[in-house]
Parts: structure tokens; C-alpha cells; sequence
């Protein structure tokens, strides 16, 4: 009443006992000023059952899954199946509000209107729930830092590996199967549908390089934290590429064992 400018359209009309009105539901042309709905009384016992379904989400009646009498006598039957059409519904990914509304089975005199009321369902998908074209597959992420060791023979230690497992969730509309939010708000880019969670962290740890005897270590360049160590690595995502990083061996340098020296013979006269 206060804007006008947003208007319900299809508003069912009041129910008047004993009278029918000319239309069934009004959506107003010119909101700035008054619909007319003329009632009139019917000339013989006569009656209309309107059936309205109205969608809660939009606002908006589904004339599809309405249905309408006609103008019949009094008592005759009504011949409108409530199951069928609720399972259109729901197949449609409708949730029906009030599924027990009452349907009369038989026409009375004047316009009873009867309104199912429905409402779309926001569905999350996870890897275990996946759905609307989205696979387990495409909402788990594994990242993969694999330290390989080399050089040190039969001492060589074995490969270090460390993985982080990013976990996806997405929403979407049950009717339009349309990408949402998790409120329900319809994304403008529907390709950045999935919001992605990081179940270990960013970062892959500092791998300690271990000792092995007689030998030195080199980190493969740009992975050395200083200290002979495979560094951090940081900034880790569902979008990063796995991590391989060489540690090689080579045997120390042995210091030369010197020369005993030789006491000289005493010379000859």
C-alpha cells in the first residue's frame, strides 16, 4: 500500500458468499488508481472453484498448476486431483507449503477460491551430496608436496610426502536450478558457484633435511629455508599445482691422512 510501484500480480479476489465476481484474480494495469472486481448475484444456484497456486519465492501464481471449475451448478462434483498436481510439484522442485489444504469435493454456491502455496528449496551440494551436473570429483582438491631424496645409495632416505585436501560446497535453486548463494540469491557469474574450504591450511610445513653419514645435502634452488631445510611454502589453494622439490647427496670431502715421516739413516763417513 505504500509503493505502488510493486504490485502482486494474479491477487486472488476475496470470496463474497453468494456472489461470483467477474474475474478471479486482478493484477492492477494502473496501480495510481482503483480495479474495478464487479460481484454479481447468480441467476440460479450456480458456483466456481478456483484452485490458485502461488509461488512465495517470487511472488508470482503458476498458472500451469492452477485450475478452475468453471461455472457449474450447485453439487456438482469437482473434479480436481490435489495428489496428482502436488507431485508435479514437488517434481518441478517445488516445496508445498500447506500440503492439507482442502479442496471441496462438490461446487457451492457462489466462488470459493483455494490457494496451494509453494516455495523453491535452496540444495546444497557437497562431495558427498553432489548434484545439478557437479561430481565428488569436482568439489574435492588435493595439493601434493612430495621431497625427493637422492645420492646417499642404500642410505638414501625415503620420499617425504605432505598433502592438503580443500573441500567444495555450492548451492542451488531447486526449481531454476540456477547457482545461489547459501540465501538463496541467484549468482550473476554461474561459473564461480563453488565456495571452497581449506581442511588442512595454506601452507605446506618446513621438511627437515635428514643426516645421513658422510655425506652433505643440497635443497633443490629456490626451496632452501638456510639451514639445509626444504622452506614453507605458503599461499597453497584448490588451484595449485603439486609440489616436487630434490634433495641431493653427495659424499664429503675425506681429509688426506699425512705422510709419517722417516727418521734419515745416519750418513757414512
Amino acid at each position: 500500500p505504500t509503493d505502488p510501484t510493486k504490485v502482486t500480480p494474479d491477487e486472488p479476489v476475496p470470496t463474497v458468499p453468494g456472489r461470483t465476481p467477474d474475474q478471479t484474480t486482478v493484477t492492477p494495469k494502473d496501480p495510481g488508481k482503483d480495479t474495478d472486481v464487479i460481484y454479481r448475484v447468480p441467476t440460479k444456484d450456480e458456483g466456481v472453484v478456483n484452485v490458485i497456486v502461488q509461488d512465495t519465492t517470487t511472488g508470482r501464481n503458476l498458472p500451469n498448476y492452477g485450475w478452475t471449475s468453471g461455472t457449474h451448478d450447485v453439487g456438482t462434483k469437482v473434479d480436481f486431483n490435489k495428489s496428482t498436481t502436488l507431485k508435479d510439484l514437488e517434481n518441478a522442485g517445488y516445496k508445498v507449503i500447506n500440503p492439507d489444504v482442502t479442496v471441496p469435493s462438490e461446487i457451492a454456491k457462489g466462488t470459493v477460491n483455494v490457494i496451494i502455496y509453494v516455495e523453491h528449496q535452496i540444495i546444497p551440494v557437497t562431495p558427498d551430496k553432489p548434484g545439478n551436473g557437479l561430481k565428488d570429483t569436482d568439489l574435492t582438491k588435493t595439493v601434493t608436496e612430495t621431497v625427493h631424496y637422492v645420492g646417499a645409495g642404500d642410505q638414501t632416505p625415503a620420499d617425504k610426502t605432505t598433502q592438503l585436501h580443500f573441500t567444495g560446497t555450492a548451492y542451488y535453486d531447486s526449481v531454476t536450478k540456477k547457482w545461489t548463494d547459501s540465501e538463496g540469491h541467484e549468482l550473476k557469474d554461474q561459473t564461480k558457484n563453488i565456495t571452497w574450504t581449506a581442511n588442512d591450511g595454506h601452507k605446506f610445513a618446513v621438511v627437515v633435511t635428514p643426516a645421513v653419514d658422510g655425506y652433505t645435502s643440497t635443497v633443490q634452488d629456490g626451496y632452501d629455508d638456510g639451514n639445509g631445510n626444504v622452506k614453507e611454502i605458503s599461499g597453497i589453494d584448490q588451484n595449485s599445482n603439486d609440489v616436487i622439490v630434490t634433495v641431493t647427496y653427495s659424499k664429503a670431502s675425506q681429509p688426506t691422512k699425512p705422510v709419517q715421516p722417516i727418521t734419515p739413516n745416519t750418513p757414512n763417513k
